[in-house]
């Protein structure tokens, strides 16, 4: 008699690497994002309601959100790397998370303020220190 215990043979498909890929929670939170921008970017304004008269599908607004978000991930993805290597393999602190969140936040918003003057210049906006400090505080 063997001692040998009978294996659990598991099929994967296509759908279940799929899912358990890199490339699922990537579409989800494009998904996620898209939803989200669709709906603040249709909030914003009057003329962006649907029910409008003078309905016009807020399209700058749509693909800035887009492309800003994409930057915040860039940026947060990057530096938690950093904070992994340097500070977070060592003991994990309070002092440490919120340093990680200053700097995160920091870098965020030292690469916005340009990119939001650079996409006003391309839309044909003004660039207004108020609206900048207070977009910039809301995203």
């Amino acid at each position: 008699m063997g001692t040998r215990q009978p294996t659990k043979k598991t099929v994967k498909t296509a759908w279940h690497r799929f899912i358990g890929s890199a490339a699922c929670r990537w579409l989800q939170k494009v998904t996620v994002l898209t939803i989200f921008s669709l709906v603040v970017n249709h909030l914003t304004t009057p003329e962006s309601f649907p029910g409008n008269e003078l309905y016009k599908f807020p399209i700058e607004g749509f693909l800035s959100t887009i492309l800003l978000y994409f930057l915040i991930e860039i940026i947060a993805y990057l530096n938690f790397k950093s904070y992994k290597k340097k500070h977070f393999s060592k003991k994990v602190e309070i002092i440490t998370i919120t340093w990680f969140m200053v700097s995160t936040l920091g870098y965020i918003t030292i690469v916005y303020i340009p990119v939001n003057i650079i996409l006003n210049i391309i839309a044909g906006g003004e660039t207004e220190l108020y609206y900048l400090l207070i977009d910039c505080c809301i995203r």
